[in-house]
């Protein structure tokens, strides 16, 4: 009787899915000596990202463009506190990474359908690596 009142109650409840790491507005990826937590992470395009660290006094993260290593965002976070926010839009066939006033295309970002994935990493700590994925 229980397991049928509960089945009862489940199908009645409303079903909200997530994908595996998606990630609300501001989304929030923290940061400390094991890497980025979560590792992948899901946004949906003008989502603002902000980085934070747990254990370590300072990470710096580093999106990487194709080519030559320049920069499509940058973003510093120091103990206690959290990096600027870096807004990420899917528009056009291209990634934009807008932080402050400044603006830049992810030329690195693999476009697919309706979605783009850019890869980045701690400057300082080169093992950390992290993945963005963000929908149209």
């Amino acid at each position: 009787m229980r397991i049928a009142l509960l089945a009862l109650a489940l199908a009645a409840a409303p079903l909200a899915v997530a994908l595996p790491g998606a990630c609300a507005e501001p989304c929030i990826i923290e940061s400390d000596s094991l890497g980025y937590r979560p590792p992948v992470v899901t946004i949906a395009s003008g989502t603002s990202v902000v980085w934070t660290t747990l254990d370590v006094t300072h990470v710096s993260v580093d999106g990487l463009n194709a080519g030559d290593a320049d920069l499509c965002f940058a973003a510093i976070a120091q103990e206690g506190e959290p990096s600027l926010p870096v807004r990420f839009d899917l528009a056009a066939g291209q990634l934009v990474a807008t932080t402050g006033e400044e603006s830049l295309v992810c030329e690195n970002a693999v476009i697919r359908a309706s979605a783009a994935t850019v890869p980045y990493f701690c400057d300082l700590h080169p093992t950390m690596r992290g993945v963005l994925v963000v929908t149209g």
